[in-house]
């Protein structure tokens, strides 16, 4: 039998400009995220930075029923690779299509 994922994506946006394509601020916000999560709910949680629309948003892609933890996790981060941050959620869905949507209408 195949079971197929559920997950969650989240839009989030920075407090100030962030280069998810950099692979050192990609592990320092996972590094960051997994100390405010510790290991256990990082693991259920499994996120992923998946897309990136403008320099301060981007959207997270998380499992199904632990968008919440995440969201909390994230709003209790300050700080990435030493460089003062925070970051708030503009909305969680079960599509990215859908996120992608709200950002067009929000910021164009």
């Amino acid at each position: 039998m195949i079971i197929r994922r559920k997950i969650r994506y989240v839009l989030v946006e920075a407090s100030r400009e962030i280069n998810l394509g950099d692979k050192a601020t990609v592990d320092g916000f996972q590094r960051g995220l997994g100390k405010v999560l510790g290991d256990l709910h990082y693991a259920d949680a499994g996120p992923k930075v998946v897309a990136q629309y403008s320099d301060r948003s981007f959207v997270v892609r998380v499992n199904r029923g632990t968008e919440d933890m995440v969201v909390l996790a994230m709003a209790f981060m300050k700080e990435i690779n030493g460089q003062p941050i925070g970051f708030y959620t503009i909305r969680t869905s079960g599509t990215i299509a859908t996120l992608a949507k709200l950002h067009t209408r929000l910021y164009s």
